[in-house]
């Protein structure tokens, strides 16, 4: 199982950027972790972010090939709509999902999939997406309501309950309406996680209103580690071509492991 989490940031002119936010764990009963299991993906060539929860083995097979194909342009035409890419992704979902073998149990899963309006002046629309299977080999899809300020759009897997218990007592703290207020809950909430089937190092991906055209992944900062979806990696001269960030959401150098000079200083709120 897992924790998923994603929220928007939002300014006078509109939703300026949007996340996904996982651990990486993935177990076999309360035994057995292996702590660097990618549960986060995105577009390099389409404003597209993806994240999942539920059932490890097909998801992580699919996603990661239906998300090549997007890039290559032969899943998506150039001017896709936000709504009209994630069809086609359902679409190619489903039809993997009749192929998966028979004998073979298929639990049940949860992606999420948020985009943005492909625009090259103005203000983009940003839009999120649900795709809920179940293991009845049923399933069901929702247009989430984004928040009308920034904060949080969907939670999801096992450890959902205890993020939303902290997230409660951190809506009108000092971070309130931020869009690193959720990621501070999720950051506290991995680190005393009462469920044993999450766990891991955050590992995090975003769409920025400008300038990117695409989706990214962050690098993640921990206990003086560098972690890139979900993996530990060493050191390059080309570590900060990655956007870093610590525990705090704060941009950082992969390079030093520290909070950039230019950087605004973004403390978890200790008084809740």
């Amino acid at each position: 199982m897992t924790l998923v989490v994603s929220w928007i940031g939002k300014d006078t002119h509109g939703y300026t950027s949007a996340y996904i936010a996982s651990d990486s764990r993935v177990s076999w009963g309360n035994l057995n972790f292996y702590d660097s299991c990618r549960k986060t993906f995105f577009s390099n060539e389409f404003p597209d972010i993806i994240g999942f929860c539920g059932d490890v083995l097909f998801p992580s097979m699919v996603i990661p090939s239906i998300i090549e194909l997007i890039d290559k342009k032969i899943l998506y035409d150039e001017n896709d709509g936000p709504r009209t890419r994630f069809d086609k992704f359902k679409k190619k979902l489903i039809e993997e999902i009749k192929h998966y073998p028979k004998s073979e149990i298929l639990n049940s899963f949860e992606i999420l999939y948020i985009c943005r309006d492909i625009i090259e002046k103005g203000y983009p629309d940003f839009y999120a997406y649900k795709f809920i299977w179940k293991k009845d080999k049923s399933y069901q899809v929702k247009a989430l309501k984004l928040p009308v300020i920034s904060g949080l759009i969907d939670v999801m897997g096992s450890g959902a309950s205890d993020f939303n218990r902290e997230y409660g007592g951190r809506i009108k703290g000092l971070n309130a309406n931020t869009t690193r207020n959720v990621f501070h809950t999720f950051s506290v909430v991995l680190e005393k996680m009462t469920d044993k089937k999450s766990g891991g190092v955050a590992q995090l991906v975003g769409l920025y209103r400008k300038p990117e055209k695409s989706g990214f992944a962050f690098g993640i900062l921990h206990k003086r580690n560098r972690y890139y979806n979900g993996m530990r990696i060493s050191f390059s001269e080309n570590i900060d071509v990655i956007e870093w960030r610590n525990r705090n959401f704060e941009i950082c150098s992969g390079r030093i492991r520290k909070r950039k000079s230019y950087a605004k200083e973004q403390s978890i709120d200790t008084t809740i």
